[in-house]
């Protein structure tokens, strides 16, 4: 009797907690279908869509996959669309309806007067993606104006915004000009970072160096709030990408690539305008900038967020950047000095003034009209001196071009060379007497150095 009330007891309480899941499984799914549309299947991974239990998660590597593509670059800008793309719902948002997508991708394009690329870009990739069956939307960031282009405030505003549109499990970073010429590339993220795109027409499909993440680049979540995101710093192109891969080697964060037969791109040519005069520089800094120059330093003012029938469309205002700047390699403040070419090592509110190289100097003002003074210790340097390095005396003696050991008040006048003078006043018109120590000297005589009585013998030379 008692066996068969503990099983009762054990069946009712497997009862309820099968209830409960169910409860919590319509709950989740109800706020999805609100959140994404009825016919996005958007959805967590683990759910099947939209209620149909039967359905299966979709192969890893599906079997619709071709391999090498056909690229017709020219293909994008003919109507009417292909078929391929018109079941893509408003936003640029598909997902499969006979498997449930392992992966929510959110794909980020930054961009700025270039629609005929991007055109060509979604044209090519939105069928791969579908033949991948990866859930997707298509995020295109673009900077407001005309002002220098800012990569990387861009890629953090396509994060940012587009966490605001649902869950995603994985975020792409592409570059407009890239279009993928092999569908086994998968559009996923893996345990790391990914850089999809080592192999561009451009170079031959090559990879030009090993810290290369640019171009088009696989990231999670997790990852990409570890690094902080991109740099905000990079005004005009280049290194960005660079700064991004040494975030990342900080942050102990291994980056993966898919064999270079298979992660091919084709370049569409483009000029590369309002090239970074700082990013050499820059980038020297970045894995002791990255935690305090990303993410949570990102400022910008959303202009518009456009749904468009391919994409969604996200307008932003990103700012000004900073004004005659040359050189800025460790700023680590928020706006650079203005007007000043270089000056790296500056930590005070303004640079000095008309000054070329004065590296030691600690006093209040520099010296006026003398080419070199670096020891110089005292309140006012000497005038009219060419070099007068240890001088430690109030004023220095005039009309002297040596005179390094003087220790007395006053230098005798007259004289080029009376070093060891330790006399009150020397004699005049004499030209050596270095041991001299009596009193008055003997007159009408050249040397006599060794006289040691009262008064010499006149007249007489030696």
């Amino acid at each position: 009797m008692r066996r068969c009330t503990r099983f009762t007891s054990v069946v009712v309480f497997l009862m309820v907690c099968a209830a409960l899941v169910s409860v919590i499984n319509v709950f989740l799914r109800t706020k999805l279908h609100i959140a994404y549309g009825p016919a996005s299947g958007l959805y967590f991974i683990g759910y099947r869509s939209r209620g149909d239990l039967s359905l299966e998660f979709c192969q890893a590597v599906p079997d619709l996959l071709v391999g090498r593509l056909n690229i017709d670059l020219g293909a994008a800008l003919k109507s009417p669309p292909p078929p391929a793309l018109q079941d893509v719902l408003v936003g640029g948002a598909w997902s499969p309806k006979i498997c449930v997508a392992r992966q929510r991708i959110a794909i980020i394009i930054h961009f700025r007067d270039r629609q005929k690329h991007l055109d060509i870009l979604v044209y090519n990739l939105i069928p791969v993606m579908k033949r991948q069956k990866v859930s997707f939307r298509i995020f295109v960031v673009e900077q407001y104006g005309n002002k220098t282009f800012n990569k990387g405030r861009l890629m953090n505003i396509g994060f940012t915004e587009a966490r605001k549109h649902g869950e995603f499990d994985c975020f792409i970073f592409h570059d407009v000009d890239l279009v993928p010429e092999d569908d086994r590339n998968m559009y996923t993220c893996s345990e790391n970072p990914r850089h999809m795109s080592p192999a561009v027409d451009k170079f031959n499909y090559t990879l030009p160096y090993k810290a290369l993440v640019g171009g088009v680049l696989s990231i999670k979540a997790e990852h990409f709030f570890k690094i902080n995101g991109y740099s905000n710093l990079y005004w005009g192109w280049g290194a960005e990408d660079d700064d991004l891969h040494k975030r990342l080697l900080a942050s102990k964060i291994s980056v993966d690539r898919p064999p270079i037969t298979i992660g091919r791109y084709k370049m569409i040519k483009h000029d590369r305008k309002d090239v970074s005069q700082v990013r050499l520089q820059l980038l020297k800094t970045a894995k002791t900038r990255y935690l305090k120059d990303g993410l949570n330093t990102l400022e910008y003012k959303l202009v518009e967020t456009r749904l468009e029938k391919l994409y969604t469309r996200i307008i932003a205002n990103v700012g000004d950047p900073p004004k005659n700047q040359t050189e800025y390699p460790k700023t680590d403040v928020g706006d650079p000095p203005k007007n000043q070419t270089e000056h790296p090592k500056a930590v005070l509110d303004n640079p000095p003034t008309n000054l070329t190289e004065y590296s030691k100097a600690d006093e209040g003002d520099p010296p006026k009209n003398q080419a070199e003074y670096p020891k110089a210790g005292v309140g006012d340097p000497p005038k009219n001196q060419t070099e007068h390095p240890k001088a430690v005396l109030d004023d220095p003696p005039k009309n002297r071009t040596e005179y390094p050991k003087a220790d007395e008040g006053d230098s005798p006048k007259n004289r080029t060379e009376f070093p060891k003078a330790d006399v009150g006043d020397p004699k005049s018109n004499q030209t050596e007497n270095p041991i001299a120590n009596v009193g008055d000297p003997p007159k009408n005589q050249t040397e006599h150095p060794i006289a040691v009585l009262g008064d010499p013998p006149k007249n007489r030379t030696k």
